[in-house]
């Protein structure tokens, strides 16, 4: 699979539009919209969309004169979207890929050595405390450390992986689970009492419904 970048205007309260999808929080900032799309012409090679950002995008971005629109409209797009008759005309460079399009962005096999390294030393994951992994924490890292570097060190920044490393060190050096560690050094001393790695049973009745994804992007209740 090829890197996915994910981009969102967010506002500093979480929302991420207002009623009726109206994006009219956002602030234009041409020094920093050019700034964007600098660096994302110098890492992404294509745009996945839904239908419906394909068309609100496709109603603004080719009439404006920008260096970030010079980008997206330039740049091939894909329309992830249930409608395969859906009409992407409107905006160049676009194609429509019905399903959840993983088979129009996944990279050739072995294309990245990270690929090969993974296929021979088996899928890492994120780590503890995973409940699906089946190796503990010093299994863990002696694979993870066998895979090369995304990035180097302070180049970039990578979700997970890295506190998940943190987590396995803090429990070797105090020699208990990290759950424990937190209950006795965190959360016990400031009084957050609902707090945790796992929802204990007699509290399970206030957690709210959880989703998740399913083929055509339909979202289920997930237990």
């Amino acid at each position: 699979m090829k890197p996915l970048i994910v981009s969102c205007n967010l506002t500093v309260d979480g929302f991420m539009s207002g009623p009726d999808n109206s994006l009219e929080f956002i602030v234009a900032d041409r020094q920093l919209e050019d700034e964007l799309a600098e660096k994302f012409g110098s890492i992404a090679d294509s745009i996945v969309v839904g239908r419906q950002t394909f068309l609100d995008m496709a109603a603004y971005w080719p009439a404006v004169d920008s260096k970030m629109a010079a980008w997206l409209n330039n740049t091939p797009k894909l329309v992830l979207s249930t409608d395969r008759n859906l009409d992407v005309g409107a905006w160049k460079n676009a194609n429509v890929a019905v399903g959840d399009g993983v088979e129009h962005i996944r990279a050739p096999p072995g294309r990245y050595p990270i690929q090969k390294a993974v296929a021979k030393f088996g899928n890492v994951g994120f780590g503890p405390p995973d409940p699906g992994l089946q190796l503990n924490g010093d299994e863990w890292l002696k694979k993870l450390g066998a895979l090369p570097l995304l990035a180097q060190p302070g180049a970039d920044f990578l979700y997970t992986a890295g506190s998940n490393i943190q987590g396995v060190l803090v429990a070797r050096a105090s020699g208990q689970p990290l759950s424990r560690f937190f209950d006795e050094r965190i959360f016990g001393p400031l009084g957050m009492k609902d707090s945790g790695f796992f929802v204990p049973p007699p509290k399970v009745d206030r957690l709210v419904t959880a989703y998740r994804e399913q083929p055509l992007w339909r979202a289920i209740p997930t237990q």
